[in-house]
């Protein structure tokens, strides 16, 4: 089984600012709080890949969440839901 995977893009204006990711949650929590979120309106582009799990038809596909968030408290809750513990380990 594959560790899971952390995207995160930050675009500001359409154009893309900042992108990083990893495979390990507390690096990636400590790079999701530096989002500057008084810089103007923001989107977050978030992805959290899981890896390539068997599916109910048999096949083995790749398993991941993702979304758009333009405010902290959206993109936190989807974060916490998203890992279902919200980084705190």
């Amino acid at each position: 089984m594959k560790a899971k995977s952390y995207i995160c893009r930050i675009y500001k204006n359409n154009k893309l600012i900042r992108r990083f990711d990893s495979s390990f949650i507390r690096r990636f929590t400590n790079q999701l709080r530096t989002v500057g979120w008084r810089n103007g309106p923001l989107m977050v582009y978030l992805r959290i890949t899981y890896g390539r799990h068997e599916d109910n038809f048999g096949k083995f596909v790749q398993f991941d969440n993702k979304g758009e968030y333009t405010t902290k408290k959206d993109l936190w809750a989807a974060f916490k839901a998203f890992t279902e513990d919200g980084g705190e380990k």
